[in-house]
């Protein structure tokens, strides 16, 4: 114990010296967990996009805004295309075109319509239908933890997590806020649990679905709203969730694309170019914070020499009356463990403080909304590195203690 003592009045003592050393730490530990939990932020984001169907109908625009918008639930309300557009397309109706004739659309393994209509608790509430279920372009659907599927008016779908978090069963009744754009409207539209959607571990387990015919009817009432941004009046959609073999595709992107008012997009491919663009933004983040906690690391070096530097002679005298080598390098061990504690705990608290603020200020730009849920021990990796480093940064003075003579360190006391 002879060691953890001589630790511990060092620590205490040494008032100074320990709070700069444990200030470097803690300011290294909490920039470099912040940016850590940015980056593991950026990566959830790609992993939580629903992207089981092959393509994506929505409005023209682009289409990086289309699947964030419509698979990852950012971004702000988006426009419409006309409903009778997805009705031809599902109903395989052939279009005739005064410069081209008679021309059949491609035809579609399915075509899931999205319209959302309300917002709950900061959830998307969307009209759609049972092909919902059938939208993902493997074998396997989607499938109901318990209920039905809302079909009637009054009726809603809640995704997983919604009914996770607010306790909610079928037969519950909530209330959402319409929404048609800009900010919802502070008006109560009741709704009645139908079923539970089962985990995806995507986007559709914080959104709430009802039917189409529910959503045209919200829409409806509040048309005068958005009316200047639609010709077709409720009669349209924001999305379509689209299945097509892939031979047919071309056909179908050049019909929608240079033949209407809106525009497809392959989803497998614009999830890869968000992946390509963000994962540079990642790992350039991930350099920062090995940099940042390098720099700590080498800050921790220079106090730490410093300080055992100052105690040499102080050294040398417990040399001189006993003590031996092992002893005190067991000493800077302890003492390094104790710096190294104290710097990561206040770092974990400025950590788990300016994190919330910190995502704010870039949650637009890294798509951190409803769906971040990265939490303070996601900064554990960083918490080790820092212990690794201060009690490698112990090691230079040690390594000086195995080599001290200590009649040359008492020399002139």
């Amino acid at each position: 114990m002879k060691a953890f003592r001589l630790a511990t009045l060092s620590f205490s003592r040494h008032r100074f010296s320990t709070f700069i050393t444990v200030l470097a730490i803690a300011l290294s530990v909490a920039a470099s967990g912040i940016l850590y939990r940015v980056y593991k932020t950026s990566e959830a984001r790609f992993d939580s996009l629903a992207t089981g169907s092959d393509a994506l109908i929505g409005a023209k625009a682009g289409g990086i805004e289309m699947v964030l918008n419509a698979l990852g639930g950012e971004g702000e309300y988006p426009a419409f295309f006309p409903y009778t557009l997805f009705q031809t397309l599902q109903a395989q109706t052939v279009l005739t075109f005064p410069t081209e004739g008679r021309v059949a659309p491609a035809k579609l393994k399915s075509a899931t319509p999205l319209l959302i209509f309300a917002i709950y608790e900061n959830a998307r509430v969307i009209g759609t239908d049972e092909t919902f279920l059938q939208s993902r372009s493997q074998r396997a659907s989607y499938a109901l933890e318990s209920g039905t599927w809302a079909k009637s008016a009054g009726e809603v779908t809640l995704g997983s997590e919604i009914a996770a978090l607010k306790g909610l069963k079928v037969g519950d009744t909530i209330s959402v806020a319409p929404w048609v754009g800009g900010e919802p409207i502070r008006v109560e539209h009741p709704l009645k649990v139908s079923g539970v959607l089962a985990r995806t571990k995507t986007q559709w387990d914080r959104t709430l679905f009802s039917s189409i015919t529910e959503a045209h009817s919200v829409l409806e009432r509040y048309e005068p709203l958005f009316r200047a941004r639609s010709i077709w009046g409720a009669k349209v959609l924001n999305f379509a969730l689209i299945n097509v073999e892939p031979e047919n595709f071309e056909s179908l992107q050049s019909l929608i694309n240079q033949r209407s008012v809106a525009q497809i997009v392959r989803v497998q491919d614009v999830s890869k170019q968000l992946r390509d663009l963000g994962g540079v933004g990642a790992d350039l983040g991930l350099l920062v914070t090995s940099f940042v906690l390098i720099l700590g690391a080498l800050a921790v070096v220079s106090t730490l020499a410093t300080r055992f530097e100052g105690m040499s002679a102080q050294i040398a005298v417990l040399r001189a009356i006993g003590y031996r080598k092992r002893e005190l390098v067991q000493w800077l061990l302890w003492e390094g463990l104790f710096l190294a504690s104290s710097g990561i705990l206040a770092g974990a608290c400025l950590d788990g403080l300016l994190f919330p603020h910190f995502l704010k200020l870039v949650g637009q730009t890294i798509g951190a909304g409803i769906n971040a849920d990265i939490g303070l021990l996601e900064s554990a990796p960083i918490w080790i590195a820092a212990t690794c480093a201060t009690l490698l940064a112990v090691l230079i003075p040690a390594v000086r203690i195995t080599r001290q003579k200590v009649h040359d360190a008492l020399r002139g006391f």
